[in-house]
């Protein structure tokens, strides 16, 4: 079942055939990453106290760097720094950790070291001992794999360290087998490709995948070969480590195995490929990532990971939007040391600093412009520069990265507009008081006032803001908190779990050439079967769906159903954006005022920020109360938290660390001024550019309600009439509708009425 390691050294990244072609590019088109390399490394190998001190939290970079200078010089001093380096590997495992997956990469850099520098050793008869340094790393990482698979806080660590202990497993192979039987290397295959023959279950088979798919597998063949973006992003992390723990691991398999192993051509190679191509669609037209979950505006231009993985999905399989990027960005593969431009970059996609050429372009705007790729949704009106980008998020929920922000929705025109609210921060109450809350998104809010907190991270008390469910940690049953780590599931608690997992699904999506339709189904997020049971809250959501337009290339309609299950729970629809709210009264524009203030019902409400601007019209109920929340002070404010009782204030402000990008200054919420069971949103918002002429003086929009049906009509002036535009009608309850027509193009999509969720035995 093994598949059967090539012979020779290096077996990770390259094969021992690939070593004479990366010597004779390392003195041809990739010189200077030769040169760029040596002189990097001068500081950090003249003593064992340097290599010692050049330690990173990546010591897996050190070590590849000192074997590629190694096998392209033959110098004994880069031998020699490497013994170092092992030497000093357990003094970096606890003296420079990562968090959990800290043993994987201390593992990789040993399997690196013992592959890349094997003829050193050898030749100084330290070959045993390199090998014996490199399978106790690797045991080590893959104790900690099995041991450590915390429900909520999986990926990254995981990966980690299952790409750390597969780096061991590969790379001593079956050199040794006094030392290593085969069990790591067969544990490793077992756990990646055909499920470990025991009871226990693995977090990916909450997610309802087979019995036998595990990691590799479930990330890059679930969801009929688009497995890879759907793995990743439900964690909120897909741009950094998921992705490249994964190719990473798809590289090891590729490099140290034959080529086709049971009609699997590299192993995994191919699937590997929707990682290059998820992370194209990913990135707005400022070079930066969509914002969703932890992740964060982290620029492609300073993304070394970004980078690397492109680098090397383009070195094994060509794609011209591939090079494309790399022209613009490879560059960044760079840091710490030019170890994977070294590896990977094609002399014919060499990073040129000047940007992406035309024909790199052209392959760009070739891509789809709207794609589903499960739990996250990108429609675009274009690839140039000045292009609307809207993401959308509903269903898989990951884990701990993860943040309550179902059906929530981004909007990115010459900037960030409507907005992702929220920084990144693991020490103090602003994430899980605010930023992984569904009130720092725009989503809706549904909230019962009599329950006066909820559990929340480590069963502490959080407060009621109304919005989703925590998943898996905090309520009983069926999952008591016990405060340890959570262990590895079972079937039965695979089976208890599926409930916890289960946050929604799209209802539609339908990507048109002028309009793109979607629907998605977020009831889950608020209600599963055990509501009402042990700790958790009181059943508050019957139906939460969301119905969303994209009129191209700028115009987007939301339209949302809200059935609570009392009439006296409130509900409210959020948006949040960096700029102020501006409003028009008598004829004058004027900006809200910091702190928390009513704003003119009617709207509509204009945001800014840097080349963009928002005008949005909120519609329905048409019976609506308006507020702005923000500005220093209230950036990150959350209602119901006594401060002061003395003093009768009721809220707190949960700042974001100083210095991140787009964390969010303030907040609209639309409520409806009377209490109703069930509630219809409907908000109109135009992406535009400051540059052009102000929305608000070219188009109006009006709503009616009749029969059930919701209608839309949308005007647009044209020398100085206003014409019809663009019109819609949604059904108000029942199976969902959607029809519309706008320059010529008509669709009608339906699908089945939501489907209630059931209640728990004793709920």
């Amino acid at each position: 079942m093994i598949p059967q390691i090539t012979a020779g050294h290096p077996r990770l990244y390259l094969t021992s055939r690939e070593l004479p072609a990366f010597r004779k590019m390392s003195q041809g088109p990739r010189r200077r990453y030769r040169a760029l390399l040596l002189k990097k490394l001068e500081p950090h190998i003249a003593s064992s106290a340097a290599v010692r001190g050049g330690l990173t939290t990546n010591p897996e970079y050190n070590a590849l760097a000192l074997g590629q200078a190694w096998r392209l010089t033959g110098a004994d001093r880069y031998g020699r720094a490497a013994r170092w380096l092992l030497e000093a590997l357990e003094y970096c495992a606890h003296e420079k950790p990562t968090g959990y997956d800290t043993w994987g990469v201390v593992a990789e850099a040993a399997a690196v070291l013992y592959d890349w520098l094997h003829d050193y050793w050898r030749r100084k008869d330290l070959e045993e001992h390199a090998a014996r340094a490199a399978l106790y790393c690797a045991r080590r990482a893959l104790d900690e794999a099995l041991r450590v698979y915390i429900v909520d806080d999986w990926h990254n660590y995981s990966l980690g360290l299952q790409a750390g202990a597969l780096a061991g497993a590969l790379a001593v192979g079956l050199d040794h087998p006094k030392l290593e039987d085969g069990a790591l290397l067969r544990t490793l295959h077992a756990l990646h490709f055909t499920g470990l023959t025991c009871d226990e279950m693995f977090l990916q088979d909450a997610y309802k995948l087979p019995k036998t798919v595990r990691c590799l597998d479930a990330a890059l063949r679930s969801g009929g070969g688009a497995g890879f973006a759907g793995h990743t992003e439900a964690t909120g992390a897909y741009h950094s480590v998921d992705g490249w723990d994964l190719v990473k691991m798809g590289s090891f398999w590729s490099s140290a195995t034959r080529p086709q192993q049971r009609n699997r051509p590299n192993l995994v190679w191919p699937e590997l490929v929707l990682a290059g191509t998820s992370l194209l669609h990913f990135m707005r037209p400022d070079g930066c990532n969509l914002v969703l979950g932890d992740s964060t505006t982290f620029s492609t231009t300073r993304g070394t990971r970004v980078a690397n993985i492109l680098l090397h999905l383009h070195a094994r399989t060509p794609r011209p939007e591939f090079a494309a990027f790399l022209r613009a960005y490879g560059q960044s593969a760079e840091g710490p040391y030019p170890i994977h431009l070294l590896l990977h970059a094609n002399h014919d996609s060499m990073p040129g600093g000047k940007g992406p050429d035309r024909r790199g372009l052209q392959a760009l705007r070739a891509q789809p412009l709207s794609v589903l790729h499960d739990p996250i949704a990108v429609l675009r009106s274009s690839w140039k520069e000045d292009g609307t980008v809207v993401t959308f998020r509903c269903g898989r929920h990951g884990g701990w990265h993860n943040h309550l922000d179902h059906n929530s929705f981004t909007i990115y025109r010459g900037g960030a507009l409507a907005i992702d609210s929220g920084g990144i921060d693991y020490t103090t109450p602003h994430r899980p008081e605010y930023a992984m809350r569904t009130l720092a998104h725009n989503a809706i809010l549904v909230r019962d006032p009599a329950e006066p907190h909820w559990l929340g991270k480590h069963g502490l008390k959080t407060v009621n803001d109304g919005g989703q469910r925590l998943v898996v940690n905090a309520y009983a049953p069926p999952n008591r908190f016990t405060g340890a780590p959570h262990a590895v599931l079972c079937e039965e608690r695979r089976a208890r779990f599926a409930d916890e997992f289960d946050m929604g699904h799209y209802a539609a999506f339908a990507p048109g050439a002028k309009a793109d339709y979607l629907a998605g189904d977020a009831t889950r997020a608020y209600t599963y079967p055990w509501l009402g049971v042990g700790d958790n809250p009181a059943r508050r959501v019957e139906e939460c769906v969301r119905q969303m337009l994209f009129l191209k290339p700028d115009l987007l309609v939301v339209f949302d159903r809200v059935e609570a299950t009392r009439a006296r729970f409130e509900k409210t629809w959020l948006l949040h954006s960096m700029g102020a709210p501006a409003y028009f009264a008598n004829g004058r524009k004027r900006a809200a005022a910091r702190g928390i203030h009513a704003l003119p019902p009617e709207g509509p409400f204009e945001f800014a920020h840097e080349r963009g601007r928002m005008t949005v019209w909120p519609l329905l109920p048409l019976a609506r109360k308006v507020r702005a929340v923000g500005c220093k002070g209230f950036e990150s404010w959350v209602d119901h938290a006594v401060v002061n009782a003395a003093s009768g204030v009721k809220g707190v402000n949960y700042p974001a660390p100083k210095g991140q990008a787009e964390t969010g200054a303030w907040r609209i919420e639309v409520s409806p001024k009377a209490q109703a069971v069930r509630d219809c949103f409907l908000t109109v918002i135009h992406a535009g550019l400051k540059r052009e002429q102000p929305a608000r003086d070219v188009i109006r929009c009006a709503a009616r309600v009749e029969d059930g049906i919701v209608g839309l009509r949308i005007f647009r002036k044209s020398h100085g009439a206003w014409l019809p535009w663009a019109s819609a009608r949604f059904r108000a309850a029942g199976p969902l509708e959607a029809e519309y027509h706008f320059q010529g193009e008509e669709a009608h999509n339906t699908a089945p009425a939501p489907e209630r969720v059931p209640k728990a035995r004793g709920a």
